[in-house]
């Protein structure tokens, strides 16, 4: 087996996505990989929940600088202890989180995707029918992490993927 040298860690900023972070932090750090930690925020969904609403409509390019700063608050309130001990990237895309990861995955060459994952039903794009997908679709290993990962089940009442309409 090669060395892992670059690891791919989506996240959707909620609590359970952390698991696979703080999984993806502990194993870059052991391993001495580069971490990129990925944000996809879907702006087409906003776009459309915000003009329904009739909130005041905000451009692609401010949802994308307010998802990076979402993005580095979520890091630095859950990871401040582990980022200095690797390699970390952030980086914010919109768009579909599937089709993004996957085109993420391939054009950096990763040699992992580190994901979180739970059993969620009912909803379209549960972290389980999306982690599916990627799986099937990536070049490289995943490993999923359950929500179970040390013995904590984590509620999922913060900050979920419904709430940011993204991964």
């Amino acid at each position: 087996m090669d060395k892992i040298k670059k690891i791919l860690a989506p996240t959707d900023l909620s609590e359970l996505s952390g698991v696979g972070i703080r999984y993806a932090l502990e194993l870059a750090s052991s391993q001495q990989a580069e971490l990129t930690v990925y944000h996809v925020a879907r702006y087409s969904e906003v776009f459309h929940d915000r003009f329904s609403s009739h909130m005041e409509l905000r451009s692609a390019e401010e949802w994308l600088r307010e998802s990076r700063a979402l993005l580095a608050k979520f890091l630095e309130e859950n990871f401040a202890d582990l980022i200095p001990k690797a390699t970390v990237h952030q980086e914010v895309e919109l768009g579909n989180p599937v089709e993004r990861i996957v085109k993420k995955a391939v054009d950096d060459r990763v040699d992992m995707v580190v994901l979180a994952i739970h059993g969620g039903r009912g909803e379209r794009d549960t972290p389980m029918r999306i982690a599916e997908k990627i799986i099937h679709q990536v070049p490289c290993p995943v490993l999923s992490v359950p929500a179970q990962h040390e013995g904590k089940e984590l509620s999922h009442g913060s900050r979920d993927a419904s709430q940011t309409g993204s991964l």
